[in-house]
């Protein structure tokens, strides 16, 4: 039998140590190894740039679980409703618990594998998903007038000039993990509102705002200048990497519609994200799938494969009706993806998965 991880869902890439090393040398010569240095306000500077928002509408924390939970726990009060959707990673869940706040489960769209909008009147806001990369529905989340956290972990390249489409009542958290298009190692940044990023950049420095004196709740989310450093180092490196990802995405999209397998949306919209994720037709098929491909050397990986309602860590949340999260949760397969991907790679995946399609169908 062939090596189950020979092809490895993913294979993440930092930067090297020769592109790491100037940064590390302006740690030395300043002197700030851990919180808020030069290399922080550098960083701060460049994804404002690139997100087209103000220096103060930029908040850099920990990881992306502590900047939701940053940006849930400093807007309202403990025991507020937050909405989320069942179908996404715990994260999402985990950080609006960890916020002191109660958490009420809503379905996804299909088409979209997102959240729909609506409005729930017993809400104080909802944290939108947007799944895989895809880009967030700001413009749509707006006209419902409660606060909208936009968990958008993956979707730095979706989210590429954004800031322009967020109003005083919405929050976009883009992660910076190892994982993800741009990395870090670890962290996440959080764009919005300055008196919002201002409340939530205290938070995560124990609700101090200015003094020893904390004014609010908080705890230690921040992030170091050593990820600052790496951090700096993917973006010299970002026009390249996207390159590369947005010709794998390009080749992904054709070999979906050729196999008749449905795609991501944000393949389908040609983002540049971490992750290649299809849906098949039946449990079964997904089943039969993933033992295909792992007898055949092809790492694969359910990366949501319940919906957190049906979890035990969110037992005291309230939901309605999950026949769409259910639905996917059944027939969503992860696949490898990323620059480690190689063409003979890519074309064995695709001689597999003709076993699985509808042929003849798009995306």
């Amino acid at each position: 039998m062939a090596d189950p991880l020979s092809i490895p869902v993913m294979r993440p890439r930092l930067p090297s140590v020769s592109a790491l090393t100037p940064y590390l040398q302006k740690i030395d010569e300043a002197g700030i190894y851990s919180n808020f240095g030069p290399l922080y306000d550098e960083f701060s500077e460049r994804l404002a740039s690139y997100f087209h928002v103000d220096r103060d509408q930029i908040a850099l924390l920990a990881n992306g679980t502590l900047a939701l939970q940053a940006a849930v726990e400093t807007i309202g009060e403990p025991g507020d409703v937050w909405v989320s959707p069942s179908w996404t990673f715990v994260a999402t869940g985990q950080a609006i618990i960890s916020a002191r706040r109660r958490v009420h489960f809503a379905d996804v769209d299909l088409a979209t594998w997102a959240m729909p909008v609506s409005y729930q009147s017993f809400a104080r806001g909802q944290v939108v998903v947007a799944p895989f990369g895809d880009r967030p529905m700001i413009a749509e989340w707006a006209k419902v007038k409660t606060y909208t956290v936009f968990d958008a972990a993956s979707c730095f390249d979706a989210c590429r000039g954004i800031g322009g489409e967020l109003d005083e009542k919405s929050m976009l958290m883009v992660s910076l993990h190892a994982t993800k298009p741009l990395a870090a190692g670890e962290g996440a940044v959080l764009i919005g509102p300055s008196d919002w990023v201002m409340r939530a950049r205290s938070w995560g420095n124990f609700g101090l705002k200015g003094s020893r004196v904390a004014s609010g709740p908080g705890m230690n989310a921040k992030i170091s200048e050593y990820h600052c450093a790496v951090g700096l180092a993917s973006m010299d490196s970002w026009s390249e990497k996207h390159e590369q990802l947005k010709g794998l995405t390009k080749r992904i999209k054709e070999l979906s519609r050729t196999v008749g397998v449905i795609s991501q949306p944000s393949v389908n919209a040609d983002y540049v994200t971490s992750t290649w994720s299809i849906m098949l037709q039946d449990p079964a098929t997904l089943r039969n799938a993933i033992a295909v491909l792992s007898a055949n050397g092809v790492e694969t990986r359910r990366w949501w494969p319940c919906g957190l309602a049906d979890m035990s860590a969110f037992a005291s949340g309230t939901r309605e009706s999950l026949a769409v999260s259910e639905f996917l949760s059944d027939r969503v397969l992860g696949l490898p993806f990323g620059t480690h991907l190689k063409t003979e790679d890519i074309e064995k995946i695709g001689d597999l998965l003709s076993q699985f399609g509808e042929r003849g169908s798009t995306t």
